[in-house]
């Protein structure tokens, strides 16, 4: 869990000023308002718990 949402943060700066929706394609998200929300902002935008959120709904 911890290794995959260093991977989860890294991915996410890599495509610097870009909507994470861009930068996390490749990964599958469940449909929730939450997640579309987070999605349509940049990675510098979010804190640690909003990351954490992301990797959980991949995860679960």
């Amino acid at each position: 869990m911890k290794n995959f949402f260093f991977t989860i943060v890294k991915t996410a700066f890599n495509q610097r000023r870009k909507m994470l929706r861009n930068a996390l394609s490749s990964f599958k998200f469940k449909e929730d308002d939450v997640v579309k929300t987070l999605l349509t902002k940049r990675a510098e935008q979010l804190n640690v718990q909003e990351f954490i959120l992301l990797t959980t709904n991949i995860l679960t």
